[in-house]
């Protein structure tokens, strides 16, 4: 069987996009995106969920691989699980056989309900332990800078949730680009740094260990 290699992050941006500092003086607290009605009917589930309990959530999970991982380590806190695709959510892959009580996997768009979770952090309502973003879509063409977790209006939000944050990604830019905005929101991003991993066993994403064994350069960086 011949092993999969995955494409490298190609893109006609050169360095950090220089409408970063334009896009950032931009966004606001005045978040007018409508609200999808799943979306509050997923977030109540969520409160359901969590409530009481420390809570670390995996934005972008794709099938959940990470977060039946997450929840393996960090035993004593709730992982939530979202992604927008319903189609990966109830994926029947084998690790869902044995998911973590404390593990849950939900459908949501994570433009509503990081709005939704930055409410109620900031009232006191959820205890959060951490955010992860795990090779979130880097859309690495220039003109579409705007679709970046960072440089888009939930990107205050994000930010304003204050709990350390994990994002990782084979795109380099895409993490120094993170981190610019981190700074500018007065937050503290940590050096990024270059994973390795013995086997693609210690991964914890299936794109994770695709890119692992592509050989591929894998980065980390944390934002307290």
């Amino acid at each position: 069987m011949t092993k999969e290699i995955s494409k490298i992050v190609t893109t006609d941006q050169v360095g950090l996009h220089e409408d970063l500092e334009i896009i950032f003086d931009r966004n606001s607290l005045d978040y007018q995106r409508p609200m999808a009605p799943f979306s509050i009917e997923t977030y109540a589930k969520i409160k359901e969920l969590t409530k009481g309990k420390k809570i670390i959530f995996d934005f972008g999970c794709g099938v959940g691989e990470s977060t039946y991982k997450l929840a393996i380590i960090y035993p004593n806190c709730v992982v939530i699980g979202i992604d927008k695709s319903i189609s990966r959510i109830e994926r029947q892959n084998d690790f869902k056989q044995s998911l973590p009580s404390n593990a849950h996997l939900l459908r949501g768009e994570l433009l509503d309900l990081i709005y939704l979770i930055y409410l109620d952090h900031k009232e006191g309502r959820i205890d959060i332990e951490r955010l992860y973003f795990l090779y979130p879509n880097p859309w690495p063409k220039k003109m579409h800078v705007k679709r970046r977790f960072h440089a888009n209006p939930i990107a205050p939000f994000i930010y304003g949730i204050n709990v350390p944050i994990i994002v990782r990604s084979n795109w380099k830019l895409y993490l120094e680009e993170f981190s610019y905005v981190a700074f500018q929101f007065k937050r503290l991003p940590k050096v990024i740094k270059e994973l390795v991993f013995s086997t693609s066993k210690d991964t914890l994403t299936p794109f994770e260990r695709k890119y692992f064994l592509s050989n591929q350069a894998l980065y980390e960086l944390e934002v307290l």
